[in-house]
Parts: C-alpha cells; sequence; structure tokens
C-alpha cells in the first residue's frame, strides 16, 4: 500500500497546480475542504479526479464517492478523507483486510 504522507504530498502539488490556474493562493492542508474552503462545485471534483486519475494512471471510483457525497449531511470533503479514498483506490486488497481485522 502506499504511504498516505506520499499520497497527500502528490495531493497537495496536483492542488496547489490547480489552485494556481484558478487563482486559489491560500494555505491547502489536510483539513481543507473542497467545497466550503477551495470553493469548489462538482465540475471542479470532476477535473481534480481526472487529474488524479492522470497521475496514478489508474481508474478510481469517483462516481461513487460523489454519490457518497451527495448522501451526507454535509456535502463536503476534506483533502485527508480524499486521500483514504486514493489510496484505498490504489490498493483495494488490502484495505479491505485492514477494514476487516478492525471489525
Amino acid at each position: 500500500m502506499r504511504d498516505r504522507n506520499e499520497i497527500l504530498n502528490n495531493l497537495f502539488e496536483l492542488m496547489n497546480k490547480l489552485a494556481q490556474d484558478c487563482g486559489y493562493h491560500d494555505d491547502i492542508g489536510p483539513q481543507t475542504r473542497l467545497f466550503a474552503d477551495l470553493g469548489y462545485g462538482s465540475l471542479d471534483l470532476v477535473i481534480l479526479g481526472t487529474a488524479i486519475q492522470d497521475y496514478y494512471q489508474q481508474p478510481m471510483a469517483f462516481s461513487e464517492l460523489m454519490a457518497d457525497l451527495g448522501e451526507r449531511e454535509i456535502h463536503d470533503l476534506s483533502l485527508s478523507e480524499l486521500v483514504d479514498f486514493i489510496a484505498h483506490e490504489l490498493d483495494p486488497a488490502e484495505q479491505t483486510q485492514k477494514e476487516m481485522l478492525d471489525e
């Protein structure tokens, strides 16, 4: 499984590049929320999702992530939650084993 810090650093790089493109210049951290803090819309999350998939050269279940967001009381996603999602998508078998051990 990939290290979460490595994933977070990769995500920061992508976010900072995308943030420069859209004019957002504040610090981005693990607790930064995509919608409330960065002003993202659903299309922005699609663009970020595409950038992440391109970076890792692997398809990921972003439609399921979006559906999950729609069911939440607060429709937002922190970068640390996004890191968890990416880690799961990169190595779903290992994540499933961890979930089974946590039960």
